[in-house]
């Protein structure tokens, strides 16, 4: 009982108004009222966060599904290599993993006939249209895959 009452006092502090989930620098400048900002590196990071889970979980689950996330993974190597920024593709070599959704701490990343990105702090969708931002999910993807393709060892 005696650990109940710091928690319950540190989740209330956690909703009091004027709280924010934003990281520094991530608000725009002069804001009296702090909104996460997503820049094409945040947008990267939290891809990479989304996709990594995925894929660690998948792979945990079914160690079989390995040669999909490393096909998946060669389909994002060719589009970097060819600096080719192309949204439905990544969706395509994503969605041969079985992705449709993944929610990291910052995004929900959402694969479909297309890719949507939610902010997981204010609910809002990410426009993707501006090429910066389509490159920063397609390395943010690729870094996921390969980081977690390789802490994850292959079955034998």
């Amino acid at each position: 009982m005696k650990f109940l009452l710091p928690l319950l006092a540190a989740l209330s502090l956690a909703f009091l108004p004027g709280c924010s989930t934003t990281a520094p620098g991530d608000s725009p400048p002069g804001s009296s009222n702090p909104k996460p900002v997503f820049t094409p590196q945040r947008v990267e990071r939290g891809v990479d966060s989304a996709v990594g889970l995925y894929t660690a979980i998948r792979l945990s689950r079914f160690p079989e599904s390995r040669p999909k996330f490393e096909a998946a993974r060669t389909a994002l190597q060719v589009l970097v290599s060819n600096d080719r920024w192309d949204l439905s593709a990544f969706a395509q070599a994503l969605a041969t993993t079985g992705l449709a959704e993944q929610q990291s701490e910052q995004v929900l990343l959402i694969v479909g006939q297309g890719v949507a990105l939610i902010d997981t702090a204010t609910g809002s969708r990410v426009d993707l249209s501006q090429q910066e931002y389509a490159k920063a999910v397609i390395l943010g993807g690729l870094n996921g895959l390969n980081r977690t393709l390789k802490s994850v060892p292959a079955q034998k």
